[in-house]
């Protein structure tokens, strides 16, 4: 924004009867009004160059208005505190403003201004701007150091934050309660074509776990949807039993990546002799999903989580890692914000699980 940007530095340092208190005040409200309507939307306006005007009209209105000699200092401070009010940065916008403008003697006074600034904005009861667009789009931010209840005097493991996998999903006194169900069915190692069609129908589940029914339902991996479409496109792995003698290859799975074929297409192509027959998954799965003991750190899972940046973390039981739930960024976020889920009925989107596993 070049006419912001030069608006800002005839603000901070044109000589005091340059503009008169009510030119700042009226040019300060229309380019508030204007980035109401234009922030967030596809315009390129940003935020952070306009506030910093707007702040600065204000300030240098109030220092005309008191009749203060150093105007310089009122309109820095003024774009300082309008700035810090709606994004509620402290240091870095100290720094920033201390860097732009090369007055080291206003560090004090700019953060004394970020503090007030944000205390007084927090006081209505809402986060900054960027908090709130993340609010509005649903997205379970996660803070960098997981919730204090959780690291301390508290003695919580995985099992507790984790969408369980039980008949009926029960409620336990613990922080179990913020798990959320995980619905449907999960893959075998060798499935039936119509099985996988049906299941693919019914849930919109990014990725399914594969078990293998000759291993007392041991973990195989994970397969993801958009893979499975495309293996239901080459008829000619499907066999009536045994293991086919073709696969489909990595460069023909990716072909049209991240364009995955439609579940309508696949099922056009399928005749009824088609959906007798089974497709072998094993060739197909990701062998070491991420995963996590069910007796570990709540702690080090949400560590883990975040830092990886994860949409879902596997949690399993045991040495022969039998696949008891997940973790979710769900999950995690209602447990720093030391509540239930919304709605514990809303299906699980990153992966399925099958109700009997306990």
């Amino acid at each position: 924004n070049p006419l912001g940007s030069i608006g800002i530095n005839l603000l901070f340092y044109e000589e005091k009867s340059a503009f008169s208190v009510t030119t700042c005040i009226i040019a300060g409200l229309i380019y508030f009004c204007m980035t109401l309507v234009t922030f967030g939307s596809a315009i390129s306006s940003g935020v952070f160059i306009p506030l910093l005007f707007v702040g600065a009209c204000f300030g240098r209105a109030a220092a005309v208005a008191l009749s203060v000699d150093n105007i310089t200092t009122w309109a820095i401070i003024g774009s300082t505190a309008m700035l810090a009010g709606v994004v509620r940065v402290l240091i870095s916008l100290t720094v920033i403003m201390m860097e732009a403008t090369t007055f080291s003697y206003l560090l004090t006074p700019l953060m004394i201004v970020t503090i007030v600034s944000r205390v007084v904005g927090n006081s209505f009861g809402r986060g900054g701007i960027y908090d709130i667009i993340l609010e509005l789009r649903n997205v379970p931010f996660l803070e960098e150091s997981p919730p204090k209840h959780v690291t301390h005097g508290v003695s919580t493991d995985a099992r507790e934050v984790m969408s369980h996998t039980s008949t009926g999903f029960e409620s336990l006194a613990s922080a179990r309660d913020l798990m959320s169900p995980a619905t449907s069915d999960v893959l075998f190692s060798t499935s039936l074509v119509d099985d996988l069609v049906n299941i693919l129908k019914e849930n919109s589940n990014e990725d399914f776990l594969v078990l293998d029914r000759n291993d007392n339902d041991a973990l195989v991996g994970v397969v993801a949807r958009s893979s499975l479409l495309v293996i239901l496109q080459h008829k000619e792995i499907f066999h009536v039993e045994g293991i086919s003698e073709r696969e489909v290859t990595y460069s023909e799975l990716t072909k049209n990546y991240p364009n995955a074929p439609t579940l309508n297409d696949v099922e056009e192509k399928l005749n009824d002799d088609d959906r007798d027959k089974f497709v072998d998954l094993k060739p197909y799965v990701q062998i070491a999903p991420y995963a996590f003991d069910e007796r570990g750190s709540s702690e080090r899972a949400y560590e883990l989580f975040r830092t990886l940046g994860l949409r879902y973390l596997l949690i399993t039981k045991g040495s022969a890692s039998t696949p008891v739930g997940i973790i979710t960024r769900d999950n995690l976020y209602s447990m720093g914000e030391e509540k239930e889920l919304q709605d514990k009925s809303k299906p699980n989107v990153y992966l399925g699980l099958h109700d009997s596993i306990n």
